[in-house]
């Protein structure tokens, strides 16, 4: 028999509002990169004020690190920003901030580039397994 999970909806409204803006901010940072970042590292610090961690047995995946997840947003870079954030707010000092947390997200043809030389790296990779196991054979 399939056990059903109860979900309070007053409890989960927070996180699911959290994944609605959090993610809303991502998207234009993801298609235009940095002049968007610290707008995505507001809302971010917001919830984060918000729904604070409290942690505990059972909570590995849920709140923050779960919304993160499920956007599919680099823990990192969403922690780049919001320290970003902080540091136009005054909330701490720039030498606070790492210069190299952040990364750029790369386009459609890059990505896509990148996997097309995987391929035939794996190909020649391949080749010269059957170059060797042929060899072998006939020696």
């Amino acid at each position: 028999m399939a056990q059903h999970q109860v979900v309070n909806i007053e409890t989960a409204q927070p996180e699911i509002q959290a994944q609605r803006e959090i993610g809303a901010a991502w998207l234009p940072y993801k298609e235009k990169g940095e002049p968007l970042g610290l707008e995505f590292g507001k809302v971010y610090h917001g919830w984060k004020l918000k729904l604070k961690s409290k942690g505990g047995y059972g909570s590995k995946g849920r709140g923050l690190s779960g919304i993160l997840t499920v956007l599919e947003i680099p823990r990192h870079i969403a922690d780049y920003w919001e320290a970003r954030y902080r540091v136009t707010i005054g909330e701490i000092d720039s030498g606070m901030v790492p210069t190299n947390w952040a990364i750029a997200i790369p386009n459609e043809d890059e990505v896509e580039a990148r996997k097309e030389f995987l391929r035939q790296q794996r190909s020649r990779h391949l080749d010269a397994i059957n170059m060797t196991t042929k060899s072998r054979k006939a020696g």
